[in-house]
């Protein structure tokens, strides 16, 4: 399960993109990612899943680790990446796929930032940090299964990267962005283990990934109607 996600990101977003299997093979995979974690906790450690209510402390360990990392990816994007050139064939990119979507409305797209940045936030904490991490933990020291847990996560992201940022870029930029990702995971892990519930991962999660959707939007702006 540490490279499932990439696996199926290879086939839904870049192998089959754009055709009539991609849609089909994305909630499959999704399907089997997200709902996998809960057969094994019940069916092979024959254990019931338990949700404890979130302390004031997650909101506020949650909320200051997500603005600080958003600061640092704002801060990178206003101050040098969205003056770039290529910045420009990236946007066209993203753009090309919300058309292959179909979110090429400004309602269209707040839908998919909300979905993205909260639900599925939700459920990629639930998958890799409660699940993934937990389990690796168990069986290598927390310092070696931070690593690895949060470079399997990296993986499927550098697929999407890959679909966005031009090929020369890819290799230089690509890879920041990829060691970007993989630390923020690891801060997420780290979170994770403090406070011992995905709620505080979860609030830095979506403040992240909001900033991230709007800097995708803010590169799609003049293609919007």
């Amino acid at each position: 399960m540490l490279f499932f996600p990439t696996v199926a990101a290879l086939f839904y977003f870049l192998i089959l993109s754009g055709s009539a299997w991609a849609k089909p093979i994305y909630i499959v995979a999704k399907t089997i990612q997200f709902g996998f974690p809960v057969l094994y906790v019940h069916l092979v450690q024959r254990q019931t899943l338990s949700v404890r209510a979130p302390h004031r402390k997650d909101w506020l360990v949650g909320f200051a680790s997500g603005i600080a990392l958003v600061m640092i990816i704002w801060v990178a994007y206003f101050a040098y990446y969205r003056s770039q050139p290529w910045m420009t064939q990236v946007g066209a990119h993203i753009w090309g796929k919300l058309q292959e979507i179909g979110a090429t409305t400004l309602s269209a797209y707040l839908g998919l930032a909300l979905l993205l940045s909260i639900v599925h936030a939700l459920l990629e904490e639930y998958y890799w940090r409660w699940f993934v991490w937990s389990e690796l933990s168990q069986r290598w020291p927390s310092w070696l299964a931070i690593i690895m847990a949060n470079a399997a996560f990296t993986l499927h992201h550098i697929v999407v990267l890959y679909v966005y940022i031009p090929g020369t870029y890819f290799w230089t930029s690509g890879m920041l962005f990829s060691l970007g990702i993989m630390v923020g995971g690891m801060i997420w892990s780290l979170v994770y283990r403090y406070t011992g519930n995905i709620y505080s991962a979860w609030v830095s999660h979506v403040l992240v990934d909001g900033a991230l959707m709007y800097i995708g939007y803010d590169l799609t702006r003049s293609y919007w109607p």
